[in-house]
């Protein structure tokens, strides 16, 4: 069964409800609407809010490099290794240019004349003999379609092709040489400025604990001050010191974003971005052979080899010069395609040949005395080359000896800093109590605090250094220690 309501009488019954009634109906209905928004809005607001956090906190995490991925950072984006990459592309295509001129020159060339017109010469029948036939011979120097290869190979130039391509030889060397040397020293840079970093970091470590101790002790000075324990010039001097520490400190912090910034220029990042290390100094004793380092030095150094080498191409250059004196002998070959039609066709039958070898030299006799002028010059370079090749040999043996020295001192000073430290570290805890007692004074409290700051630091420089000296040598030995 359908129950059918009366349109008239929905009608009736709504205009029946009291109007209060409606009324507070209304403004429930927009209360729960305007609540609904409200609620609404706070979500949204929370929601901003989190991600806005979370992405702070994303952002706000500092970008770890350890060594590894610095050096590779800087092997991609450092401009000096690029350029020294470029460098070496450059020798290696004169090397290649300079092995071409062992080989022939191959050359085609074509020319259309149109109003070329060849001089005809008509011969009669019967004129070389009995029943000879008619004929008709052209002669030109060009013709209206022409084509011509030609081929030229020097046989012998007295040495100038050869020494060209020795100097070419050895500036491939020297880039290669010098290439593995802009390797070397961007590891070195890398090394350097990675390591000091974590030096200067721990640096800033120190002097904090060096502040915070001096205020410390500033605080245990006011307190015995007011017990009528300590003068007033010990509560003076306690304050100057936290005050003398203080810029200490700043300095300290100063010079390690200073290193930090050389290290982000050197592996190509942005000067401001955040960057955190991740490594450790470490001390790695190596077995230090003078004789066998200075033998090994001896037979191979890059920057010795680079002087040999440059004194090898002086040398070579005069040669070139006194080269220069003699003349040139060289094989010529031409082979000439040629149409005496001044319509052209590609046809074979359209075409003619000729070809021609031939056996020339070519000779410079007098060109106002410039080749003997080349010939002195080259001489003074080559003689040059060779006393900077001895000065530099001397210069790197010297450095070899400064650097062997360095390592044994740090050496010392690495292997006994930990008994050092631990001694100084004991000193100052004494001192502290004996100073709490009134057995000493501020300033005897003050010398044991340096003491110990001054071992540590020593320490730091000293394990810094080694590493750095480590690096240098494995740079003049060319060798992996």
């Amino acid at each position: 069964m359908t129950l059918s309501i009366p349109q008239d009488a929905v009608r009736n019954t709504l205009q029946s409800i009291p109007p209060r009634y409606a009324e507070r109906k209304r403004l429930r209905t927009s209360r729960e609407s305007d609540n609904k928004i409200h609620r609404s809005a706070i979500s949204t607001q929370a929601l901003i809010i989190i991600c806005t956090a979370f992405i702070s906190m994303v952002t706000a995490a500092p970008r770890t490099l350890t060594f590894d991925e610095c050096l590779r950072l800087a092997q991609q984006n450092n401009d000096e290794f690029k350029i020294a990459q470029l460098d070496y592309d450059i020798a290696e295509a004169q090397f290649q240019a300079a092995t071409g001129g062992f080989g022939p020159t191959v050359s085609i060339n074509g020319a259309y004349s149109p109003g070329n017109k060849p001089t005809t010469i008509d011969i009669a029948q019967n004129t070389f003999f009995p029943g000879s036939p008619a004929a008709s011979m052209a002669f030109s120097t060009t013709f209206p379609y022409s084509t011509r290869v030609s081929l030229s190979q020097p046989i012998f130039t007295f040495g100038k092709v050869f020494c060209g391509f020795k100097m070419a030889e050895e500036g491939l060397r020297i880039g290669g040489i010098k290439l593995r040397k802009a390797k070397e020293k961007l590891k070195a840079d890398v090394v350097n400025n990675f390591y000091r970093a974590l030096v200067m970091q721990e640096n800033v470590k120190i002097l904090e604990e060096s502040l915070k101790r001096s205020e410390d002790m500033q605080r245990v000075t006011e307190d015995k001050y007011r017990a009528g324990e300590a003068s007033s010039f010990d509560l003076l001097r306690a304050k100057i010191e936290v005050d003398n520490t203080r810029p200490n400190t700043r300095s300290a912090r100063n010079g390690y974003e200073l290193i930090m910034k050389s290290l982000k220029n050197i592996i190509g990042a942005g000067l401001d971005d955040d960057i955190a290390l991740n490594g450790t100094l470490e001390y790695k004793k190596i077995p230090i052979e003078h004789s066998r380092i200075m033998q090994q030095f001896t037979n191979r150094n890059d920057d010795k080899e680079i002087t040999e080498h440059a004194a090898a191409i002086a040398e070579y250059k005069k040669w070139l010069m006194v080269g220069q004196l003699f003349p040139n002998i060289a094989l010529g070959a031409n082979a000439t395609f040629y149409s005496t039609n001044t319509t052209y066709h590609a046809e074979k039958e359209y075409w003619k040949n000729s070809w021609d070898i031939t056996i020339g030299f070519q000779w410079q006799l007098f060109n106002g005395f410039k080749n003997a002028a080349d010939i002195k010059q080259a001489a003074a370079e080559a003689s040059k080359a060779a006393i900077a090749a001895q000065m530099a040999q001397k210069g790197l043996a010297l450095q070899m000896d400064s650097i062997l020295r360095g390592l044994d001192e740090y050496k010392e000073i690495i292997e006994a800093a930990d008994k050092t430290i631990k001694q100084a570290d004991e000193g100052y805890r004494i001192a502290r109590q004996n100073y709490a007692s009134g057995i000493i004074k501020s300033i005897d409290l003050r010398d044991a605090e340096v003491a110990l700051m001054r071992a540590k630091l020593n320490y730091l420089n000293a394990l810094y250094n080694y590493i750095s000296k480590v690096q240098d040598l494995k740079n003049l030995t060319d060798e992996e220690q």
